[in-house]
C-alpha cells in the first residue's frame, strides 16, 4: 500500500476514534447547571434534561418524562448519568427550599437517583446530604452567599450485581 493510502487510513481511524469519544457526555457542565438545561449522551441515546422534564432521543424523539420533585428547586449542583450493570442511573444533586423554616432561608441538597428504562423514569432514592442557610442580604455581593453544613458521605455502587446506596450511616439496596 502506498504511503498516501496509509495516511488516509490513519486520518479515518483518528476521526472515527474522536467521534466515538465524543459520543459520550455523561455529566452536565457548570453553565448547563446554572441554566438548568443539559444534554447527556450515553451509548446510542441522548437525554435532553430541562428544569421540569427529560426528552429521550435514540434516533427518534421517544418521549418526554416529567422530572419528579422539581418544585422549590433553587439550584442544580450536579447532574450525571452512570451505567451500572445493565441499569442507567441519573444522579441529580439539587438544592431545594425547606418548607419547615421559610423565614430562615434554609435549603437542602438532595441526592436524587432516577433509573431510566426505555422512555420511563423511576425515582429510586431522594436523600438530603447537606443543608445551607442564606447569609444576610448585605452578603449577596460576596462569593460565598451561604453558610453550609457538613456534606454527608454518599455513594452508589454495585455489589454482587445488586445496586446499593449509602448516605452517612444509612444504607440500602435498590
Amino acid at each position: 500500500m502506498p504511503l498516501r493510502s496509509w495516511n488516509l487510513l490513519a486520518i479515518a481511524l483518528i476521526v472515527c476514534w474522536q467521534g466515538s469519544a465524543l459520543a459520550k457526555k455523561l455529566q452536565c457542565q457548570s453553565k448547563e447547571l446554572k441554566l438548568q438545561n443539559c444534554e447527556i449522551k450515553l451509548d446510542e441515546a441522548e437525554y435532553s434534561i430541562s428544569s421540569t422534564s427529560v426528552r429521550i432521543f435514540d434516533g427518534t424523539w421517544r418521549g418526554v418524562v416529567d422530572l419528579p420533585k422539581t418544585e422549590k428547586v433553587t439550584e442544580w449542583e450536579n447532574l450525571k448519568l452512570r451505567s451500572l450493570g445493565d441499569r442507567k442511573i441519573l444522579i441529580w444533586k439539587v438544592w431545594r427550599e425547606e418548607d419547615s423554616a421559610p423565614k430562615l432561608d434554609l435549603e437542602s441538597l438532595h441526592w436524587v437517583l432516577l433509573e431510566i428504562k426505555g422512555i420511563k423514569m423511576n425515582l429510586l432514592l431522594d436523600k438530603i446530604i447537606q443543608k445551607r442557610r442564606r447569609k444576610s442580604p448585605e452578603a449577596e455581593e460576596q462569593p460565598s452567599r451561604f453558610l453550609k453544613g457538613t456534606l454527608e458521605a454518599h455513594r452508589l455502587y454495585l455489589q454482587d450485581e445488586d445496586l446499593k446506596w449509602k448516605v452517612a450511616h444509612q444504607e440500602g439496596e435498590i
